[in-house]
């Protein structure tokens, strides 16, 4: 798949992301559920190649909710080269989304 520079192409893995059945994420507190989304955005990424340049812009467009709140108040605080660059969101999402949601899971089924 041929994909050009701008906007076009935002559009074009977007809807790629969406034709290979990754939903919007908003900050499900399930492991298993945060793991399956990350996963199926990674393998959208690969199968379409997508470039590492756009990779957070996209994410940010299937972001809603609580996850959009999060990603965007964080985003705020960051230098202008880690805003978009897609390792340093993968660390950032899975210390807030794995961590954080995965203690608050577990404390539940303790108590529970």
């Amino acid at each position: 798949m041929s994909i050009t520079h701008g906007s076009m192409k935002n559009d074009n893995v977007k809807g790629s992301l969406e034709l290979y059945g990754v939903e919007k994420y908003s900050g499900s507190i399930y492991p298993t559920e945060i793991e399956e989304w990350m996963h199926r955005v990674q393998k959208c990424f690969e199968i379409i190649g997508c470039d590492e340049d756009i990779k957070v812009i996209i994410v940010e467009t299937m972001l809603i909710d609580d996850a959009k709140e999060w990603w965007f108040t964080l985003k705020e605080d960051l230098v202008e080269e880690a805003k978009q660059n897609w390792d340093v969101f993968q660390g950032m999402f899975g210390k807030e989304y794995f961590t954080k949601h995965y203690r608050k899971v577990r404390l539940r089924e303790i108590k529970g």
